[in-house]
């Protein structure tokens, strides 16, 4: 059952990538052409939610997954009715592995996803003030 939820998981994870992902980064590239889309997207950064961060926790999520596997292929809990039964006496999980998940720091995630679009930000801005500012300077009264 693991093979074959591993080789599901390889099948699956090339379609999400393929059709989610590739979705909501064209949707995001599309939020950079806005003043509120990056205001969105650096605060997202920022704030450490979004798809990314995600990404990163079910990147974690996996790796313990493939931990706890070799800690009961250690144990030889799968040759044992003991892990599945409770006739058997109790099983010792005090050195069990642990899942901890560390998100990136606030600073480190902010100089890879946030400054890049706090530059087009600060860029754009001024430019869409000058436009307006010209536009309007132009119209009578």
């Amino acid at each position: 059952r693991i093979r074959t939820a591993n080789k599901v998981w390889q099948i699956r994870e090339t379609a999400f990538s393929e059709t989610y992902i590739r979705k909501s980064n064209i949707a995001r590239n599309a939020l950079r052409f806005s003043p509120a889309g990056l205001y969105h997207l650096s605060t997202e950064a920022w704030a450490g939610t979004g798809l990314a961060r995600v990404q990163d926790f079910f990147k974690a999520g996996r790796q313990y997954r493939e931990t706890i596997l070799d800690y009961f292929y250690d144990k030889k809990a799968f040759s044992s009715r003991q892990w599945f039964a409770s006739d058997k006496g109790a099983v010792r999980w005090d050195d069990a592995p642990r899942f901890f998940y560390q998100p990136p720091s606030v600073f480190e995630d902010a100089s890879n996803r946030a400054l890049r679009d706090l530059l087009l930000l600060f860029i754009l801005n001024p430019m869409l003030l000058m436009m307006t500012f010209a536009v309007f300077s132009r119209q009578e009264v």
